[in-house]
This record gives C-alpha cells, sequence and structure tokens, in this order.
C-alpha cells in the first residue's frame, strides 16, 4: 500500500497526510488529501481482513455546499443479486445507467439530469468497472455535503489502484460540475475544519 501513498503525489497532485497502526482489523491505514478546483477531497486506502478473506477497500471523498439537499446512492453490487436487503439499502435496478447498476435518489428529475449525457454514463460505468463499488451525495453538517466512491479490490492490487485514482479525480469534477449545473451545489470553499474529519 505504501507503493501506492508513493506516487499519489505525481499521479494526482495529492499529499499523504495520515498512517493509522495496523488493527486486528486492518493492516493498514493510509489518508491523503488533495483538491479539484475549490472542493476539498480526501482519499483513504486500507487493507482489511475477516474470516473469509483479505481485501482492500479504497474510499474518495469531496466535500461540497448543498443548495437543495439532493441525495443519491448508486452501486454495482459485484455477483451478489440485488434482493430484499440491498434493495432496501442501495434502490432498484436502473436500466438507464445498467443492468447491473442499482440506484436511488430524493428527486428523479434532478437525477436524470445528472446523468443525462452519456459522458457521465461512461464515466460511472469505468469506475465501477465490475468490482463491488458505490458512489453516494449525502448530507454532513448543515449545508455541506460529501460526494463519497468506495470500491473493493482484490487483496494487494497495487496496480489497479493507481490507475483508479486518475480516473476517479477526472469523474469527480465531471460530477461535482454537473451538481453546479443543475443548481445542486456550488463552487464554495465548505466550511469544514478538518477535511479528514469528512471520514
Amino acid at each position: 500500500m505504501q507503493e501506492i501513498m508513493d506516487q499519489l503525489p505525481s499521479v494526482i497532485g495529492a499529499e499523504v497526510v495520515k498512517e493509522r497502526k495496523p488493527s486486528f482489523l486492518s493492516q493498514a491505514y493510509y489518508t491523503a488529501r488533495f483538491k479539484i478546483r475549490n472542493w476539498p477531497v480526501t482519499i483513504t486506502l486500507s487493507s482489511l481482513s475477516t474470516k473469509a478473506e483479505s481485501f482492500d477497500l479504497t474510499t474518495v471523498k469531496a466535500a461540497y455546499v448543498c443548495r437543495d439537499n439532493f441525495s443519491f446512492s448508486i452501486a454495482n453490487l459485484g455477483r451478489q443479486k440485488p434482493n430484499f436487503l440491498t434493495k432496501a439499502i442501495w434502490g432498484q435496478v436502473d436500466p438507464e445507467l445498467g443492468e447491473d447498476i442499482v440506484a436511488k435518489n430524493d428527486d428523479s428529475d434532478k437525477f436524470r439530469a445528472l446523468f443525462k449525457e452519456q459522458k457521465m454514463k461512461d464515466g460511472l460505468h469505468e469506475i465501477f468497472g465490475s468490482s463491488i463499488c458505490a458512489l453516494m451525495a449525502e448530507k454532513g453538517n448543515k449545508n455541506t455535503f460529501s460526494l463519497t466512491l468506495s470500491k473493493k479490490y482484490g487483496y494487494k492490487a497495487w496496480d489497479e489502484q493507481v490507475g483508479f485514482f486518475k480516473a476517479a479525480e477526472e469523474f469527480f469534477e465531471e460530477v461535482l460540475s454537473q451538481l453546479v449545473e443543475i443548481d445542486s451545489a456550488t463552487e464554495e470553499v465548505p466550511n469544514i475544519k478538518n477535511v479528514s474529519g469528512m471520514l
């Protein structure tokens, strides 16, 4: 995992700000940060182990000021078929986004406007791939929202993750710009004391 963190400054200009000692679940944990325009972004990398498997989890989170409390979640559940529980958490299969994508939102018109352009759908599929992955916009403190992307990787799949970060940076800029376009987000600097505290 240190190999990835060493490459982040040159790949996306990120600064490594935290390294947490391994715990009984997490074998490694790192946090880095960078900016997309005025939006602060944090990256968290962790290697996790359970009785069933070992895997890496990558999370990218951006803070932004929201005008309208518009929230949504989109997920690729991998090989897992949607059932009652996953539908309750993640919503229904969304044919416009893909047969393997489940989604829910609190404003269908804004959600369709967010993904009206094909490049947004293509970017979503490039980021998600065939891995278990989720993208969420959810309320934080006051009018600050967070856009969060979480992706599960095979254990120590370093090469895949390095390429993912550049694609994630570009995709986040597209999503945040589109949220501004549909009058949901602003380009104001979010009023948060600690970017890492979003995680």
